[in-house]
């Protein structure tokens, strides 16, 4: 099952982040960069976090991290990937796969 993944790369829209959202559905997620250390204050649902060097490998997991904490900064992280909790469980997700990112074109 793909995942569509929305890319926050501006100060702003990393600083925003999912806090405007009220839950995160399981195909979506959201891709912080450059981006090593993330929190979830302020957001009401918990998050499954990968974060990933800059080849997309996955260097480490924090599975539904729930609201108000803050995640370890990651130095050797160039981005971050939340996802709803849960699902990197689903997708058998572990350190050391590689992610691969593709742009959507819209069918038609």
């Amino acid at each position: 099952m793909p995942v569509w993944v929305d890319v926050a790369d501006s100060f702003w829209r990393r600083l925003r982040g999912l806090l405007d959202e009220t839950a995160l559905p399981p195909d979506r997620g959201l891709l912080l960069t450059p981006c090593n250390q993330i929190h979830t204050v302020g957001m009401g649902f918990a998050i499954d976090v990968l974060y990933l060097d800059g080849q997309g490998v996955i260097i480490d997991i924090d599975e539904a991290l729930p609201p108000g904490r803050f995640g370890q900064r990651r130095s050797d992280a160039l981005s971050t990937l939340e996802l709803a909790a849960g699902t990197a469980r689903r997708l058998a997700l572990q350190p050391g796969m590689r992610l691969l990112f593709l742009p959507a074109y819209p069918l038609g």
